[in-house]
């Protein structure tokens, strides 16, 4: 015990103990499951006795296994970082560990999966999003389209109205899920609204509309664009703990300012609401690169 006695003071240590500045107690004790019994029984007995605070929360995750046995270097199964990280960017590598990893439960490591997730979920589900929906062929001219109450009634058939409610919900519950430390769930959710977007796109057949040259179906063209391209602003906002790079690259495509990217001031749809929205007929970034590229299978 004198030994973890020593060890686990360290923390104070790095809380600046002693100091003017001393940060005392911590929000979030992270912490793996093999260590638990010294974080939650020694540690507080230890901090009690002293007279200090206990840490508000800790959080106790599970372990990635290979071919479900725990990672060690005598068994020469310990993956490494950087060589995926070169393979699949470091936002890649990153998705695939908050996307996989259940704390609850150890999560075997699965490189075919990973390959697999960053493709259909990255690639696909949200980089070739942002691509269809600002393509030229569908918004000549290249702006952030407007909104028209009047279109709503010719969206009604694809679900609209749940689209919009549904992501509208989403800041909401993506925080709670991200603070419990459940990162898979709220980006389970944000992915569902990602997909139920595409669904939304493929069944209005922008393709068609756009060779219409009708007022009422250039007006339902630009609302369709307008509610998918919120759907991936919102998301982008949301996915900035996740794939910092990628969100980035997302907002600054659609032009949303600096000071619009927090969580704590996200307006969800503020033209449905009728809300001032500057971001309407705002040109587009010029930026044609695909968001994430599909990654070949290693051979």
């Amino acid at each position: 015990i004198y030994v973890w006695l020593d060890a686990l003071v360290n923390y104070l240590t790095v809380g600046q103990y002693g100091g003017s500045e001393f940060m005392w107690p911590i929000d979030c004790h992270i912490i793996g499951k093999d260590i638990l019994k010294f974080h939650a029984i020694y540690w507080p007995a230890f901090l009690l006795a002293a007279g200090y605070d206990l840490p508000r929360q800790i959080f106790c995750h599970s372990h990635w296994t290979v071919n479900y046995e725990k990672m060690s270097k005598s068994k020469g199964n310990v993956i490494d970082p950087m060589s995926l990280i070169n393979r699949y960017g470091c936002d890649g590598f990153r998705y695939f560990l908050l996307r996989a990893s259940v704390p609850t439960n150890d999560t075997n490591y699965s490189e075919v999966k990973m390959h697999r997730m960053v493709n259909a979920e990255l690639a696909d589900t949200l980089g070739n999003l942002l691509s269809r929906s600002c393509a030229p062929a569908l918004n000549p001219d290249q702006v952030f389209p407007k909104f028209y109450h009047n279109s709503l009634d010719d969206l009604k058939d694809s679900n609209v109205e749940s689209l919009i409610n549904n992501t509208s919900d989403l800041p909401d519950k993506v925080q709670r899920h991200f603070i419990e430390g459940y990162f898979y769930k709220g980006i389970d959710d944000i992915m569902a609204c990602l997909r139920d977007a595409n669904a939304f796109m493929q069944s209005n057949k922008p393709w068609e509309l756009v060779k219409m040259k009708d007022e009422k179906s250039k007006e339902t063209l630009s609302t369709m664009l307008h509610v998918v391209l919120e759907v991936l602003r919102i998301s982008g906002v949301l996915l900035q703990p996740v794939v910092p790079n990628l969100s980035k690259r997302l907002l600054t495509k659609l032009q949303v300012p600096e000071e619009q990217r927090g969580w704590e001031n996200i307006t969800c749809f503020p033209s449905y609401q009728k809300l001032p929205n500057p971001l309407e007929s705002c040109p587009l970034g010029k930026n044609s690169i695909p968001l994430f590229e599909r990654r070949k299978q290693n051979v």
